[in-house]
């Protein structure tokens, strides 16, 4: 696929307190990727996500309008 993200490893599976070590280095055969998803889903959902965001802020900014 042309423009897609790919995923190696599973977000839940790191929790805070968890150290990651990073190490580049250069292959011929890389691990595969786990998973992928079309770049243009990701942001159809991040679309939605901007939206639900957006709505739920008009409905409290009241609330908390000058409380800063």
């Amino acid at each position: 696929m042309e423009d897609e993200h790919l995923v190696w490893f599973e977000e839940h599976a790191v929790k805070p307190g968890h150290k990651i070590t990073v190490e580049i280095i250069e292959t011929e055969t890389p691990d595969p990727a786990q998973g992928s998803s079309a770049a243009q889903e990701r942001a159809d959902d991040e679309r939605a996500y901007f939206e639900h965001c957006k709505k739920a802020y008009f409905e409290m900014r009241e609330k908390y309008d000058g409380a800063a």
